[in-house]
């Protein structure tokens, strides 16, 4: 009858009314831990990704740093066979100091080589001179700015021509007295170019010895 059907509609309905809203619920809950899931999923993904970025880098760095560091070896065993008979410094030695150097001023050892390289050059420089001239080189630099291997060819030449050379250095700031301007000159006319040379690295450490490692300090 029709109270009869009225009575189980009224019966069913909030049965069913219930039996929805625990749908609706059911279907937000699984969208919101499908979100979830998905976010979780492209936030790894991204990171993965980000990974693989900064590791490629990593490896691009490394391996350009290794190809440097071959070259500026290679410039040096070059430098050396082309060096003046009796120069008393091998490869090695060179390499292994620019690696001491390296590890007091901060600066990579491929750049202190390609520095070494620009004095083996110089045909003048003999083994007395040549490591303390690297490392002035060096202390120059960070005083005076520039470029490294101008300011080494720069000390290089006045160490090949002592009476010239001190006259260049003055140019950049580099300052000798008359007294010593004058020794000079007396050195290398009696065929002392090694005292000559000694004197301008004892100046040149006098002005700019130890900036290289205080530099790095700061």
């Amino acid at each position: 009858t029709l109270e009869a059907l009225l009575k189980l509609r009224d019966e069913f309905t909030p049965v069913l009314k219930s039996a929805a809203d625990q749908m609706v619920k059911a279907t937000r809950k699984f969208s919101d831990q499908a979100n979830e899931a998905l976010h979780k999923q492209r936030s790894s993904t991204l990171a993965l990704l980000a990974a693989g970025t900064a590791l490629a880098a990593v490896y691009k760095s490394a391996l350009s740093a290794a190809m440097e560091q071959e070259r500026a070896s290679r410039l040096i065993e070059s430098g050396v066979k082309r060096a003046a008979i009796g120069f008393g410094l091998g490869s090695k030695a060179i390499q292994e100091y620019a690696t001491e150097l390296s590890r007091a001023t901060g600066i990579a050892d491929d750049e202190i080589l390609q520095s070494n390289a620009v004095l083996l050059s110089f045909r003048r420089i003999s083994a007395d001179v040549f490591k303390e001239a690297t490392r002035l080189a060096l202390d120059m630099t960070a005083v005076l700015g520039g470029a490294r291997q101008g300011v080494t060819m720069q000390l290089g030449k006045a160490l090949e021509d002592p009476i010239r050379g001190v006259t260049m250095l003055a140019r950049s700031g580099t300052t000798f007295t008359a007294a010593q301007k004058e020794m000079i000159k007396e050195l290398v006319e009696s065929n002392r170019l090694l005292d000559a040379q000694k004197i301008i690295l004892a100046e040149v450490e006098s002005q700019y010895g130890g900036a290289a490692v205080a530099v790095r300090d700061t």
